[in-house]
């Protein structure tokens, strides 16, 4: 059976030998981890990246910018910080090294498989929520503001 690895399978093949160096690279499995198996819908927001993978926020942030410039995700949309809502990312291969890998193995009959008929990952489950107390005593949910 002959089957076309999805867009975003061939995307961290990619990323991973791009030579990047580690911190973008990181970013990019963890954001990888969020995208539907076209690539699209990448959202987690770089808080949650940065907890995921150990960095700080601004890290996470500066190794995005690294792989918008350097043509390995696409902004789909903008954050809103007053709706607080992340960017959306799409993750896209730089022109020149898209690639298509045949997997093929003797027992299965050959079979052409559409990416769009593939189901959308699920949406990852929300971290727990966590309480800070700022000052004042004015208590926040989740994710402390930056002072």
């Amino acid at each position: 059976m002959t089957k076309q690895k999805s867009h975003k399978l061939n995307w961290a093949d990619e990323l991973a030998v791009a030579g990047l160096g580690l911190g973008p690279t990181a970013v990019g499995l963890a954001l990888w981890h969020y995208a539907n198996p076209d690539g699209s819908r990448v959202f987690p927001g770089s808080q949650r990246v940065a907890e995921n993978i150990g960095v700080g926020r601004k890290a996470v942030e500066g190794h995005i910018r690294t792989l918008v410039d350097k043509g390995w995700l696409q902004v789909v949309k903008n954050a809103n910080p007053t709706r607080k809502t992340a960017t959306v990312y799409q993750l896209t291969i730089p022109t020149g090294l898209r690639v298509t890998v045949d997997i093929t193995t003797a027992d299965e009959p050959e079979q052409d498989i559409d990416v769009d008929d593939v189901a959308p990952a699920p949406e990852p489950e929300p971290a727990p929520a966590r309480t800070f107390v700022g000052p004042g005593g004015v208590v926040f949910e989740d994710n402390p503001p930056e002072w």
